[in-house]
């Protein structure tokens, strides 16, 4: 009967680890959110891309780099959430490497990358600070501000999650 008794508890231990593991990561906006700095860039096909348009709208800004592994894994499901949310959100990658416009087109196109891309500059940097890791994906709301950052390979289910909690108009400030 012990022996049934500790298999029962063990058991009962190992489910709510494996519950715990698969639980949703919460999410965590700043609590002091930061105004993304004005700057002026151009797309890979010479369209404007400024913070001074995005008011209004979800913004992902995602630094990355054509040599980033990581970076490729993540671009596919970046493209989907562009297609998925419409006008609602807006993606930008930030090239971060001197890779010539030719190679970051093609890898673009390969991966059916659908959003605006721009290569970094000192006042994008100055607005986003530079990356400490690759990929780099700031979340910014409508007001214009940094609301979460996420370094390294996105969790595309809690990008989403925070997408609809901003979208949510009963959602408290950050």
């Amino acid at each position: 009967m012990i022996a049934f008794a500790a298999v029962d508890a063990t058991t009962r231990v190992i489910r709510g680890r494996e519950r715990a593991a698969t639980a949703p990561k919460p999410i965590k906006f700043f609590e002091d959110p930061v105004s993304v700095e004005p700057f002026a860039a151009t797309d890979l096909d010479g369209r404007s891309v400024s913070p001074a348009d995005w008011r209004g709208r979800i913004v992902l800004v995602n630094f990355w780099a054509t040599w980033c592994g990581p970076c490729r894994v993540e671009m596919p499901a970046l493209a989907a959430l562009q297609t998925r949310y419409g006008d609602h959100l807006k993606i930008v990658g930030i090239v971060y490497d001197d890779a010539s416009t030719e190679n970051v087109r093609a890898m673009a196109a390969s991966l059916k990358v659908n959003y605006p891309i721009v290569r970094t500059s000192f006042d994008i940097e100055r607005s986003f600070s530079e990356p400490p890791v690759l990929p780099m994906t700031y979340l910014v709301d409508q007001a214009g501000r940094i609301v979460s950052a996420h370094a390294g390979q996105l969790d595309m289910d809690l990008v989403e999650r925070e997408i609809r909690a901003l979208q949510d108009p009963s959602r408290r400030s950050p």
